[in-house]
């Protein structure tokens, strides 16, 4: 994966992420704190800076180095043997899309091995050349012999500051060369949607 560039600022992504909800909201990361309570304004800042380390991840050399030439990096769901900080990359890209899409929780476990489907479950960090993380797409192999397709996209999320940069389409040889035909699971966003009815991914059925 080839280095990109920002399509808005930090501050912006954010905000397009995490929201705001109301006027005591942090105006960037939507954290709901009370101004001038230290115990409050302590929290924020952990808070603030956790959520800014996965909009706007900096470069890591061990990230560039584990990466294949497609710039994914695989974790096991359901191996416990799957180091911790490397699962904490991907839940933290699960919990930004569930607060993004305002899920109730994240569909990623934040305890390696602990995924809930009793098959299998592969997420794939996706990283540039300089190692910095522009995201995370997780799959789930399916859960009855009979299904159409052995596996399913479970979901994709990408930091707003790199989005509409063709990244996923850059992605998808390599998925689609791993997975061969899978099913997609809706929802998925306004985005994403134009982008599996433009590369007739899989049979669209207007559920998504």
């Amino acid at each position: 994966m080839t280095a990109v560039k920002r399509n808005m600022t930090a501050a912006e992504a954010l905000t397009k992420v995490f929201g705001q909800r109301a006027q005591r909201d942090c105006t960037e990361c939507g954290y709901v704190y009370v101004k001038g309570n230290l115990e409050d304004e302590q929290v924020h800042d952990k808070h603030h800076k956790k959520r800014l380390a996965i909009v706007d991840a900096q470069p890591s050399p061990l990230l560039a180095t584990m990466a294949s030439k497609e710039g994914v990096i695989e974790v096991p769901g359901c191996d416990s043997a799957t180091p911790e900080w490397l699962n904490d990359r991907v839940y933290g890209c699960a919990w930004a899309l569930a607060k993004e899409r305002r899920y109730d929780s994240a569909p990623w476990s934040s305890v390696p091995g602990t995924m809930p489907r009793g098959s299998e479950a592969l997420a794939f960090l996706i990283v540039d050349s300089d190692g910095r993380q522009l995201g995370a797409v997780a799959f789930a192999r399916a859960e009855y012999k009979d299904a159409e397709f052995d596996w399913q996209l479970a979901w994709i999320w990408l930091s707003p500051l790199y989005r509409r940069q063709g990244i996923t389409s850059q992605l998808w040889p390599y998925l689609t060369n791993r997975f061969g035909e899978f099913y997609v699971q809706p929802p998925a966003s306004e985005e994403f949607d134009s982008f599996l009815r433009a590369h007739k991914a899989w049979p669209y059925n207007g559920s998504i």
